[in-house]
């Protein structure tokens, strides 16, 4: 087993003009930003931290000093994004964008193996329109 445990979120373009409605699911259950049918407000810069995250702590904190940074801490029921017990079957990350007139929109999807390398990881998520960047930690032979 191993587990996920969430660094930052990194919007470096929006979809979308006026910016980007996130919400992220694991294996299809939503796990950001918390409530059911809440999203969070992503511009062009703005980024989410996890300063928490097992990590260099200098790393983190120059992560977190950025202009438009929200701490993972910070956004109520957030928490279920911070850590997750990758299975057998791998960790299928979904990041979306909320869409009031369609069904909604796929930033980037993420399949992260159960036998994934150890240590940090960035991953870009290009999709419809939107450049983002997700970086994460995978703790190896860890439940």
């Amino acid at each position: 087993m191993a587990v996920f445990e969430f660094v930052s979120i990194t919007c470096v373009e929006p979809s979308e003009v006026a910016g980007d409605e996130v919400f992220v699911d694991f294996n299809g259950v939503k796990v950001f930003p918390g409530a059911e049918r809440s999203f969070h407000r992503f511009k062009k810069g703005t980024q989410v931290v996890n300063t928490e995250a097992r990590y260099d702590s200098v790393a983190l904190q120059a992560l977190a000093e950025g202009d438009d940074t929200t701490s993972l801490a910070d956004i109520p029921g957030a928490e279920a994004l911070a850590r997750h017990t990758i299975e057998d079957t791998g960790l299928l990350i979904r990041v979306m964008e909320h869409d009031l007139m369609s069904s909604d929109d796929v930033l980037g999807r993420i399949l992260v193996p159960d036998r994934s390398e150890n240590g940090l990881q960035k991953r870009r998520l290009e999709g419809d329109g939107g450049h983002y960047v997700l970086s994460f930690l995978v703790h190896a032979g860890v439940s």
